[in-house]
């Protein structure tokens, strides 16, 4: 990618691309009519999420090349990570969050770009490039948007939409303006680490609705003022992205490492009407599993936790309005430390599970 003079704009030290809507892959440009590779003389941008995207990418190679004792060229991939970021908070960040597009060798096509929120922005939140404050910056947004907007829900391909159309699609049609469950997911899951849990769990629970108004399907796209289906693509990208907000965020189960063998702890079933509850995931091809048994009454809150973790970084949630008094792991009164993430509270810890036994009691 940033050896790719198609893909690589020296002089901003970012990933370029066609102007088109986000990471979709056709233009307005009535001149690149179906052709859909890259020409360098049509209007060129830089877009947001290429960038972010592959800030993350820069991450994972340090993290594997560390992982297998090549220091020198972990720290080399971080090197470029925090190069490209700082490129991106140049020219990209509009104090709240990152603008859609920043034209090369073109106009804009409208006044709006510096406030247009797309998709993106809501992957980015999961990315690692933002502080937690910028995170809830954006999230902000979103729930601001949440109140003003038209349309059913804040989940935007792109809003606002491009008018009177973006190659020949209206606002409110495709990705110009229609609502994402994948956009949903992922701003679930980034509601859930920076102090949004009870925002993250309200969209979790319109969409269960929405899934169940439907028959039980979720759609690739909806119209934005009617709620209703639309479009034919993959709804498998916004299942993946619903299921990833639902496992990573409101159960809270993250693999630190690989097959669970470090993992992070980090339930907010506090926010949800459950008081008890199973929740089972794991890795059908290796059949590595992770069990949580949770209860929630007056006096404090269980979980108990089944796993081949030989590490846990526990982060539990601790109901609005309660206070944390004592922290018990498999029956033994333990030290922990508490956070907090906006308004709320989590009791921290870090601890060896026992034959894969890791039981977590707080008391208020």
């Amino acid at each position: 990618m940033t050896s790719d003079p198609k893909r690589w704009d020296k002089a901003h030290g970012l990933c370029m691309r066609p102007y088109t809507i986000d990471t979709w892959d056709f233009t307005n440009d009535p001149l690149s009519g179906s052709n859909r590779s890259v020409i360098l003389t049509e209007p060129m941008a830089i877009m947001h999420g290429d960038n972010s995207g592959v800030f993350q990418a820069m991450n994972q190679l340090a993290w594997i090349n560390e992982r297998f004792g090549n220091a020198a060229k972990a720290s080399e991939w971080r090197s470029r990570a925090e190069a490209l970021k700082a490129n991106m908070f140049k020219y990209l960040w509009n104090g709240t969050f990152f603008c859609h597009q920043f034209p090369l060798n073109c106009e804009p096509l409208d006044a709006h770009e510096k406030e247009r929120l797309s998709l993106s922005m809501a992957y980015a939140l999961n990315r690692g490039i933002l502080t937690l404050e910028q995170k809830r910056a954006a999230v902000a947004e979103y729930k601001a948007r949440h109140k003003t907007t038209k349309g059913f829900s804040e989940w935007f391909t792109i809003d606002p939409a491009y008018s009177p159309a973006f190659k020949g699609y209206k606002p409110g049609q495709y990705v110009n303006g229609a609502l994402s469950p994948f956009t949903a997911g992922e701003l679930a899951r980034g509601a859930f680490e920076c102090g949004e849990e009870a925002y993250g769990w309200d969209i979790l629970d319109r969409v269960a609705k929405m899934v169940k108004r439907d028959g039980g399907k979720l759609f690739f796209l909806y119209d934005p003022l009617t709620g209703e289906p639309q479009g034919h693509g993959p709804s498998a990208w916004g299942a993946a992205a619903i299921l990833a907000a639902v496992d990573e965020g409101l159960a809270g189960v993250q693999d630190l490492d690989a097959q669970y063998r470090a993992i992070r702890f980090a339930p907010r079933w506090a926010v949800t009407p459950f008081k008890e509850g199973r929740y089972l995931t794991g890795y059908e091809a290796s059949h590595k599993t992770v069990d949580v048994r949770w209860i929630f009454t007056d006096k404090g809150f269980r979980y108990h936790l089944r796993s081949p973790a030989q590490s846990v970084q526990a982060h539990l949630l601790v109901p609005s309005g309660k206070t944390p008094k004592s922290l018990r792991v498999n029956n033994a009164e333990t030290p922990f430390t508490i956070s907090t993430i906006g308004a709320s509270q989590y009791v921290d810890v870090v601890v060896t599970p026992r034959g894969g036994i890791a039981d977590f009691e707080v008391l208020y």
